[in-house]
């Protein structure tokens, strides 16, 4: 009886420690937007898994821009992805109201960067991205 518990716990520390790994993420996000007028943006990034709800690993509220340009860094740090993934899928989501037309309607766009595998400890992603009339219209930021 004592081996049949000391097996058990000797497999639960193996598969324990084969689970307790972490990744720092960071997310250099430039948004450009070409208007004149004033604009505002929201931005997240997510880690995207298929079995169980999406990670958010961060994010910036919504924010308000005079200038053409608007620059989030969003960082972070995860524990562990799904079973049976081996990689990180990096997701970020962009909401803004960045128009030309002088129509105000709320976008969102969503990019996905990079798959990282789980062996990185640190990852840092660049982003330019001209949001000008890009997205989909939505009737919220988050």
């Amino acid at each position: 009886m004592l081996n049949f518990i000391f097996s058990k716990f000797v497999l639960f520390l193996i598969l324990s420690a084969s689970f307790t790994y972490s990744i720092k993420f960071t997310a250099l996000v430039n948004l450009r937007c070409r208007s004149y007028a004033v604009w505002y943006s929201h931005s997240s990034m997510w880690e995207k898994d298929s079995l169980t709800p999406d990670d958010l690993l961060a994010y910036e509220g919504s924010t308000r821009n005079e200038k053409e340009t608007r620059f989030y860094n969003l960082t972070s740090e995860d524990t562990w992805d799904e079973w049976l993934s081996n990689a990180f899928e990096i997701q970020i989501h962009i909401s803004h109201n960045c128009s030309t037309n002088g129509v105000l309607q709320i976008r969102k766009l969503k990019r996905i960067p990079k798959f990282l595998l789980q062996d990185v400890k640190e990852e840092i992603i660049n982003f330019e991205i001209d949001v000008t009339n890009s997205g989909e219209i939505v009737h919220h930021y988050r």
